[in-house]
């Protein structure tokens, strides 16, 4: 896609420097002409001649076409006739007023906005058209300048010169919105990309602490249990001891140990409750495609659709994170080269075989790039017995997932 936008950029900046060469040699044959009428040179008879006389002059003005100043690169001509209008009046020689004025337009390129230059380019073009037509089409003679006369040929070359500046600035135009797209795309892709290492890293550390909560509560379980179980112990050894000699002080002991009982019992249903709470907010397969889904769609206003047909609740940690990763993949791939609006997601086992299927409405590619994304994707797969296809249509792209559930050994799934 890059390439592209570079080969229609380069293709651009060939039209616009030929756009201006043309405005050079234009100029170069109206000055050839209004000099010969003006100082009574006769022009060369002979047609070579006439190439020769004017491609020295058209070479001479295309060299300072190419002057590092703007102001005296392709639009000197403006200012080359505008000076000459001044001149002939100042000798008396008399020049249209309108023609005067089309050759201040015609420095159209030295206004500083953009908006300006498209303003004054468009006047130009609209006078510069508009006054000759009557000659042009019909032969009738021109209410403002005879086609005939100096004024008149100047008249014309000053349409040529400000067309083609018009068109040169709607081209720069376009380069310049080109240019802002793939700065705003840029921007896109960043932010997505940021976003996904966000969620990824999130989702780490949300597990990371579940994985610290559990081994603590672990850990409480093993000290409660041990502890009562050892005094536990030590007053059963005692009470069997004393069980002849002393009942009285047995039935004591045995009633502390039976208070003890009770005490480890209501710590380990405490922790067994904390233990069950964890695995409640712990999103395994399917509940974790939800969430990624809705976060998603928080993050980037694209519509997430997510059908989790026949699909088991969890098929392991393996399978599990690898369809995590490969939804964010797909989400993030949908909205930073597809630029899609709405993305659906589906999940479907048949005959031991489970299909994650991802199409979005965005953009299609010809030609797909393997990227990181798409070989991650792939390696993935490959270490779950699954592979990866994915088809480019004319409504968007569709990217499928397919793993083989008997390939993977591991806690059984779970409906």
């Amino acid at each position: 896609m890059r390439a592209i936008h570079d080969r229609a950029e380069i293709s651009v900046d060939h039209v616009r420097m030929s756009l201006r060469l043309f405005a050079v040699l234009g100029y170069a044959v109206a000055g050839l002409i209004i000099f010969s009428a003006d100082s009574g040179v006769q022009m060369p008879t002979s047609f070579t001649a006439e190439l020769v006389v004017i491609g020295i002059v058209g070479l001479a003005l295309v060299g300072i076409s190419f002057f590092p100043c703007r102001i005296v690169g392709y639009i000197a001509f403006g200012w080359l006739v505008l000076v000459m209008c001044v001149v002939r009046i100042a000798m008396g020689a008399g020049f249209p007023v309108l023609v005067l004025l089309l050759s201040a337009l015609a420095l159209a390129p030295a206004v500083p906005s953009v908006s300006g230059r498209r303003v004054a380019s468009l006047a130009a073009v609209g006078l510069a058209t508009f006054l000759p037509t009557p000659g042009l089409v019909f032969g009738a003679p021109s209410p403002v300048v005879d086609v005939g006369t100096t004024a008149g040929i100047l008249l014309i070359a000053l349409t040529v010169f400000c067309a083609l500046e018009l068109i040169t600035h709607v081209l720069e135009s376009m380069g310049e919105e080109r240019q802002q797209n793939r700065r705003l795309e840029s921007g896109i892709q960043s932010l997505t990309k940021v976003n996904v290492g966000f969620q990824k890293y999130s989702q780490t550390v949300e597990e990371r602490s579940k994985h610290e909560e559990r081994n603590r509560i672990t850990r409480d379980i093993h000290d409660t249990v041990g502890y009562s179980l050892t005094n536990i112990a030590v007053m059963l050894d005692a009470a069997i001891g004393l069980i002849e000699r002393d009942p009285e002080r047995v039935k004591t002991m045995l009633q502390r140990g039976r208070e003890q009982v009770d005490s480890s019992h209501t710590e380990v249903r405490r922790s067994l409750h904390a233990l069950r709470a964890i695995a409640q907010v712990e999103k395994f397969g399917a509940r974790n495609l939800l969430h990624i889904g809705r976060q998603f769609e928080e993050a980037t206003s694209v519509i997430v659709d997510i059908d989790l047909g026949n699909a088991a609740q969890t098929y392991g940690p393996h399978v599990d994170s690898t369809l995590s990763r490969l939804v964010q993949e797909g989400l993030a791939n949908a909205f930073r080269h597809g630029r899609a609006t709405e993305v659906s997601v589906r999940l479907w086992e048949s005959d031991d075989r489970l299909t994650l299927t991802i199409r979005d409405n965005g953009s299609g590619s010809e030609e797909i790039e393997l990227g990181i994304g798409f070989l991650g994707m792939q390696e993935r797969l490959s270490q779950i017995h699954g592979s990866l296809s994915w088809q480019s249509l004319a409504t968007g792209f569709v990217l499928i997932a397919e793993v083989v559930l008997s390939g993977n050994a591991g806690p059984g799934r779970t409906m």
